[in-house]
């Protein structure tokens, strides 16, 4: 098998192809002999072959996926946020703006995986571009956390607004199983921890 896929890829290199764009051409190319091929993968006769040909796409796919991640260690440099060391920057628009950046460019494949499903739709509301973005972060934030508790900068941030917005322990503890928000101890030592913050201001 080692011996024809070099003679596959060396035929493909001299054609000016990569597998993957003849591939593509492949299952694009309204030619009669593409076509009969294509028609074939649907067949029962072909569709074993298709079947394990798509997953092992996704499993190559996943395994990229999951090998992306935000940056380890204490922010600013990585993606935990200690609740001792947390300051009131941390709710600025400039810090939001800063973190959705460096979280998409961590996960980019995800992220543009996420964006272009959303971006099918044919909901002219859904098309809108912040709409996908916070989509596709929103998913890539929970993946990531889900991965590593300390990578929980969406999930404090959530954990204060749904607090501040009387959002039931039963919800929130929900809402934090699946990772969109850090726990209710959490919020409320993280507002402890603000508050100590805004007393010394004032006494300043």
């Amino acid at each position: 098998m080692t011996n024809k896929l070099d003679q596959v890829c060396t035929l493909l290199r001299g054609l000016n192809l990569t597998p993957k764009r003849f591939m593509i051409a492949l299952s694009e190319e309204d030619d009669n002999n593409a076509a009969v091929s294509q028609h074939y993968c649907r067949t029962e006769r072909g569709w074993d072959s298709t079947e394990r040909l798509i997953l092992c796409f996704k499993t190559r796919a996943t395994e990229i996926v999951c090998a992306q991640k935000p940056q380890s260690g204490m922010a600013p440099g990585g993606s935990y946020y200690n609740l001792s060391t947390l300051a009131d920057g941390f709710f600025s628009k400039a810090a939001q703006v800063a973190w959705n950046k460096e979280l998409t460019n961590s996960s980019d494949k995800l992220a543009d995986l996420d964006g272009s499903v959303l971006k099918r739709s044919r909901n002219p509301a859904v098309r809108r571009t912040n709409w996908v973005q916070t989509m596709a972060q929103t998913v890539c934030s929970m993946l990531a956390f889900g991965g590593n508790h300390h990578h929980n900068r969406m999930q404090l941030r959530n954990a204060l607004m749904f607090l501040s917005g009387s959002v039931t322990e039963r919800v929130s503890s929900y809402l934090n199983y699946i990772g969109l928000c850090s726990s209710r101890w959490t919020a409320h030592a993280t507002l402890k921890a603000l508050s100590k913050e805004a007393e010394e201001k004032l006494k300043a």
